[in-house]
């Protein structure tokens, strides 16, 4: 029986691969040139297969598994309604309609050993119709999904990476002599629901650091629900989590990463230590923690990196308006953001602050 049941499997992958050879371009044999061309229509498709926040949302609450580590949420819901023709599950007849399937406008970055309902309300803060990349949704979840595993290309054509990071409780209340013994002190359920001790995370954190890409960070967790007129209302809400924040900053180390198989380390840490190199990419993913911390000062500048600006245009007029409020106030009001907007380094935010505060004099 296992002996058929490998065969089936083969027989699928090869099924798959000669569908994605018509689609892309043939992968055997081809020059460096062709293969080029083949991973980026390959990357443009996998950018048009995101779906709305909203119908993320509606997904988790009509299968109900807010609890559920997304691994679960993978192999009990993905995989038996995709099982059939081994397709993508946005794919699937009614999805592209009901989920407004189309260009990511960011790519989420996240853990399957985290929890679902976490990443999920996370994306409450985002605008509703905001398209969002899931590799839960985007990516195949069967062998001979060779074609939708490099994201680069996802990347390089999203607005933004945002990384949902789950709290634990009992690493954030490490304390600072703890911490410095860095991922050793970490139980093994922790750290495969840390993205920066998972390689793929450190992957991606490096393509969007590399294309000058903005690079959110969301630590906390789902909790209590959102009111009327919230971005998506009847859902948990995100709980931020700035002490588990702060101590993951200690954990950060790309050498000790680790991913479900083993050829995929070898192969991104290669690729790391050719481009800039470990510990280059580690400063990097502390710089982004330390951007993320300092985020709570001005979470308007994060709001409008993440594709809903009103918040920040309210305090573009303020800084810029001298009848909207008394000078020190305003002055504050500038600070915080810019200070937000420089250790995320979202350059855009940043511009248009010091437009206004000139305009403000």
């Amino acid at each position: 029986a296992r002996g058929l049941a490998a065969a089936g499997d083969e027989w699928w992958r090869q099924a798959v691969l000669a569908m994605d050879d018509r689609l892309f371009g043939a992968a055997a044999g081809e020059s460096s040139q062709r293969r080029a061309e083949r991973i980026e229509r390959a990357a443009a498709a996998s950018h048009r297969r995101a779906v709305t926040a909203q119908w993320v949302v509606t997904f988790t609450k009509t299968f109900d598994c807010w609890g559920w580590p997304t691994w679960r949420v993978m192999r009990f819901i993905i995989q038996p309604a995709t099982a059939l023709g081994h397709c993508r599950y946005v794919e699937l007849p009614g999805v592209a309609t009901a989920a407004s399937v189309g260009p990511a406008d960011i790519f989420i970055s996240h853990c399957w050993g985290a929890c679902w309902g976490t990443l999920v309300a996370a994306l409450t803060e985002l605008s509703p119709d905001c398209r969002v990349w899931i590799d839960l949704f985007a990516v195949r979840q069967w062998p001979g999904n060779s074609s939708d595993i490099d994201f680069r290309g996802v990347i390089q054509r999203c607005g933004a990476t945002l990384i949902v990071v789950e709290a634990m409780d009992r690493v954030g209340e490490l304390d600072f002599i703890a911490a410095q013994g860095g991922p050793a002190v970490l139980l093994p359920e922790e750290r495969r629901a840390m993205p920066f001790l998972r390689v793929w995370c450190l992957c991606e954190i490096h393509e969007t650091i590399l294309r000058s890409k903005p690079l959110v960070v969301q630590c906390g967790r789902a909790g209590g629900s959102a009111g009327p007129g919230e971005p998506v209302g009847g859902s948990p809400r995100f709980q931020s989590s700035l002490p588990h924040l702060f101590t993951m900053q200690y954990f950060v180390d790309v050498e000790e990463a680790e991913a479900a198989v083993a050829e995929d380390k070898t192969r991104i840490l290669a690729e790391v230590r050719a481009d800039t190199g470990c510990q280059v990419l580690n400063r990097q993913v502390k710089g982004a923690i330390s951007g993320a911390l300092v985020s709570s000062r001005c979470p308007a500048v994060v709001s409008a990196v993440l594709g809903t600006p009103g918040p920040f245009q309210n305090l573009l007029r303020l800084i810029e308006s001298e009848e909207a409020a008394p000078k020190p106030r305003r002055e504050e009001a500038a600070a915080a953001a810019v200070s937000v907007a420089a250790a995320g380094g979202y350059q855009t935010e940043l511009r248009q602050l010091r437009a206004a505060a000139a305009v403000g004099g």
